[in-house]
């Protein structure tokens, strides 16, 4: 295949656009770790590249079911507990300020798709900051889930960090 940069024509073997490929696919899937799911740069390179070996397994899953298995999985902690974004149920984006397709609005703290909505998902703020919703499930107590959020997020201490629920108890 022949391709042009900064003005020369250059010709590619199988191998290199196949290694171009992989490279683009595991930038954008880096890239996606990084701003949708809030993945450290030093963790999301490996992610990445999990997530393309998933995706290359031709299962018939997209890139970014791909991206949300793996962050996924790296996120279910040992214990069974687990702290993860939540996305909407309808357009499948993570709704920490991301467009809703059915209700054709950006996601905000204020206006959250109702169909995010559960027992399992929560409002997460740190030092009066909202850091978005969290599916948080499978800790004994309050105070266990708090500690891990405090981690999660680099706190200095438990009072910092505050969760609210996304439905009426």
């Amino acid at each position: 295949m022949k391709i042009t940069r900064d003005g020369k024509e250059i010709e590619l073997t199988a191998e290199e656009l196949e290694e171009a490929h992989a490279e683009f696919v595991t930038n954008f899937m880096r890239m996606t770790l990084e701003t949708d799911f809030g993945v450290s740069p030093e963790d999301s390179q490996d992610l990445a590249e999990q997530a393309y070996d998933r995706y290359c397994e031709g299962n018939g899953e997209t890139e970014y079911e791909c991206i949300e298995a793996v962050y996924s999985e790296s996120n279910d902690l040992d214990d069974g507990t687990m702290i993860r974004p939540a996305y909407c149920g309808k357009c499948y984006s993570h709704v920490n300020g991301h467009y809703c397709e059915e209700r054709h609005e950006y996601i905000s703290e204020d206006s959250c798709c109702d169909h995010v909505h559960s027992d399992v998902v929560f409002k997460v703020y740190t030092c009066g900051e909202f850091k978005g919703y969290y599916y948080i499930d499978g800790f004994k107590t309050q105070a266990d889930a708090l500690l891990a959020l405090c981690e999660m997020f680099g706190c200095g201490c438990v009072d910092d960090v505050r969760v609210e629920a996304t439905v009426e108890e």
